[in-house]
């Protein structure tokens, strides 16, 4: 089952259930599925992006944190005026990493492990 149609007995450990699971609202949910509807990007890594950079805050860019409607240095100074658009240039940008679409695990973990760099 993929997190995005999450229930509360997906996962069991404690750092999901006591950190993680109470910041992912059903608004985030939504806007992580949208995001991998456009990019094909599996939701669950939109939104361990996004709890790395924002810590899942709503208001916090998948690109960097920044609070939204800010400049982002990190993707030329554009200005994001939702979450939704900020997961869909994080799941493009992931995709570059690796110059395409990610089609397994391997991709993905390499994907990830070039996103900051």
């Amino acid at each position: 089952r993929s997190l995005c149609d999450w229930s509360s007995d997906v996962c069991s450990s404690d750092l999901f259930t006591d950190f993680i699971q109470p910041k992912l609202t059903q608004e985030l949910m939504n806007t992580y599925a949208a995001a991998e509807k456009e990019t094909g990007v599996p939701c669950e890594i939109l939104a361990g992006i996004h709890f790395v950079e924002a810590d899942n805050n709503p208001n916090g860019s998948l690109v960097s944190g920044r609070r939204l409607g800010t400049p982002e240095p990190d993707a030329g100074g554009k200005v994001f005026k939702s979450l939704l658009e900020t997961a869909k240039y994080a799941g493009d940008h992931l995709k570059g990493k690796v110059g395409g679409n990610i089609s397994d695990v391997q991709d993905a973990i390499t994907a990830l492990s070039r996103y900051n760099g």
